[in-house]
């Protein structure tokens, strides 16, 4: 990173290195003032707290502060077109970039982290650990195969509450679907939307709206059948699907994806699928 970052202000400059003179002593004169700053800072708060012979100290800091300062004010004006300039720019950037990081993980650690004023007893009772919360489960399938097979057996062991979802406007493919549900004598409930579009997307969010109660308590879980390729190169031969549906999920606050791998293998000169055990 930081060869091409050289690289790209030499561009900038053309090659004439002697121009990147105002953008070290910009740098480096900017770095003397704000430290010598911050200790006078520092001197003052240790003398409210009654820090004796600190005094001095601050008032060192201080003359080489204003010095340091008045040095960089001098560059700023006199070799600001000359490439003092960049310097100028990036640095209360990137000040406002660490800023920004910095109020991202502080947000993110008040919404992670545990209270620690309450009793321990008095929060495990309020958290979701005990296995107290109720599971609704949707299973998007798009024809009864070995995949879907297992992947409705599999979400029946995680609840009670499964509904298949089937989702086309083709009379042929639903009569297909609901001919093979009974066939197959499959327990859990299927419910068919009709859908005028290619993408399946848009109904499922739909679907997956109105039955979001808003209880926390209640977990909207998806759970997606999906085969892996044996080779990379396969990947582009099947839709992606569930791969578009997990993307589309992740973001979605209060759902929960579960992806239920079916791998293929080959076995001598046939193709062969087969699952991995739970």
């Amino acid at each position: 990173m930081l060869a091409l970052l050289s690289a790209t202000i030499l561009a900038i400059f053309n090659g004439h290195t002697d121009s990147l003179i105002p953008l070290y002593a910009v740098g480096v004169f900017t770095a003397f003032t704000l430290s010598q700053s911050g200790m006078v800072v520092h001197w003052h708060k240790e003398k409210k707290k009654g820090v004796q012979g600190v005094t001095r100290s601050q008032l060192f800091n201080a003359v080489g502060a204003v010095a340091t300062g008045i040095v960089l004010v001098i560059i700023i004006l006199t070799k600001f077109l000359v490439g003092a300039w960049l310097v100028i720019i990036l640095i209360p950037l990137l000040f406002l970039m660490f800023k920004q990081v910095n109020r991202h993980y502080t947000h993110v650690n008040e919404q992670l982290r545990l209270p620690r004023d309450v009793k321990a007893t008095a929060l495990v009772a309020t958290l979701p650990i005990n296995g107290g919360r109720n599971h609704t489960i949707i299973v998007p399938v798009s024809s009864i195969n070995k995949v879907s097979l297992m992947t409705l057996d599999f979400a029946r062991s995680l609840g009670d509450s499964v509904t298949a979802l089937f989702i086309s406007d083709e009379v042929k493919e639903i009569e297909g679907i609901m001919k093979d549900w009974k066939d197959f004598d499959i327990k859990v409930p299927l419910v068919i939307l009709e859908n005028p579009f290619r993408s399946i997307i848009p109904p499922l969010l739909n679907y997956i709206d109105k039955l979001d109660s808003g209880d926390p308590d209640d977990i909207l879980m998806v759970v997606l059948p999906e085969f892996v390729a044996r080779h990379w190169w396969e990947l582009f031969l099947h839709n992606q699907t569930a791969l578009r549906i997990k993307r589309v999920l992740l973001f979605k606050p209060g759902v929960v994806v579960v992806d239920v791998p079916y791998h293929l293998r080959r076995t001598g000169d046939t193709a062969e699928i087969t699952a991995k055990s739970f």
